[in-house]
């Protein structure tokens, strides 16, 4: 008996190994692209007007993660640090929310989120969609360890709707 297969959300149920396998080693569409970075492009442009939200910030932070998790798959490989800054701006926007309860980015940091946004999309040119799949459900998995108290070496954890004494070190 065959062993059962897990179907990505865009995978039919009716296809076949082999149509799947191909279905996760090809990459996006142009269309599946757009849809991929709209909402960190959109939560980029809310920050870059000033008008950044808990939403907007959550939104960079997947981006960022998945992107230094794609890094981490060989794919824009040598800008792990590109990432590392990135995530370290959202940290620092973060612990500025905090204090001051205001998403305010300063000019370097939008600087380096803008560039972690740019190696993103190249990401997104060259990954398949079992790369990304893989990537995403990393980065789940890890969101949903480190929120559980079980964060690795390094890692931070912000949670913007906790109060600031509730909060454990940030997470980027």
């Amino acid at each position: 008996m065959p062993r059962p297969i897990h179907r990505m959300p865009t995978e039919a149920s009716s296809a076949t190994p082999l149509e799947i396998a191909m279905h996760r080693a090809a990459t996006l569409t142009p269309d599946e692209r757009r849809e991929v970075l709209a909402p960190s492009q959109a939560a980029f442009d809310a920050f870059r007007r000033g008008m950044g939200t808990d939403a907007h910030w959550a939104r960079l932070v997947d981006a960022i993660n998945v992107g230094l998790e794609l890094t981490r798959r060989q794919i824009a490989s040598d800008h792990g640090p590109t990432f590392d800054a990135a995530g370290q701006a959202l940290t620092a926007a973060f612990q500025r929310h905090q204090a001051t309860g205001s998403w305010t980015l300063r000019g370097p940091e939008i600087a380096a989120l803008d560039d972690a946004l740019f190696i993103h999309q190249i990401q997104l040119d060259h990954a398949s969609r079992g790369e990304l799949g893989a990537a995403v459900t990393r980065v789940i998995n890890r969101t949903r360890a480190a929120l559980q108290g079980n964060a690795g070496p390094g890692t931070t954890v912000c949670v913007p709707a906790l109060r600031p004494h509730q909060a454990s070190q940030p997470q980027h």
